[in-house]
């Protein structure tokens, strides 16, 4: 599968100013947003962002759907783990919440944690999976607003998530 080329795509670890959505626990973005290693001034993350949870959290739970919903409403595209699963949240084409791709590794962290104590049977097993859905997961490109016009639907008070839907673009 033609994707996203490795060497274009920077993440940051535990780097994210808080955008008024809070603070994820990584940026992915695109080369061309990232400066001697840092993040652009104002750079919104082109990728979206990550949140991860640890193994025993289920990733439905209330409070976990709220934080995705602040960072999806911020950053238009969401890789959240509990490193057993991952979910890719979006927008629809309407401004929606929308599951664009998941992946399970293990149905719960039991069965996780016996996996684990295989861990090169486990690795073949997941790899090509795996590596398939992230290779998916990190073609998506979330649609930003510019800052001029974010500061334009700040004034006339508009959802730019009606407006800027998620648009999956492959390099």
């Amino acid at each position: 599968m033609s994707g996203v080329r490795w060497s274009r795509l920077f993440v940051t670890i535990k780097g994210m100013a808080d955008r008024g959505a809070g603070h994820p626990d990584f940026g992915l973005y695109a080369a061309r947003q990232v400066r001697k290693g840092l993040p652009r001034k104002d750079q919104i993350p082109e990728r979206g962002v990550v949140e991860v949870k640890s193994p025993g959290e289920d990733m439905l739970a209330v409070g976990v759907r709220d934080q995705v919903a602040r960072y999806r409403n911020r950053y238009r595209l969401v890789l959240v783990t509990n490193l057993r699963e991952f979910a890719l949240a979006g927008l629809d084409a309407d401004g929606g919440e929308v599951t664009l791709e998941r992946f399970c590794l293990a149905d719960n962290e039991t069965d996780f944690y016996g996996r684990l104590e295989k861990p090169r049977a486990f690795a073949r097993k997941a790899d090509a999976g795996l590596g398939e859905y992230l290779r998916r997961v990190l073609s998506h490109r979330a649609t930003q607003p510019t800052p001029l016009q974010r500061r334009a639907f700040e004034l006339l008070d508009v959802d730019p998530a009606k407006m800027f839907p998620v648009r999956v673009q492959v390099e």
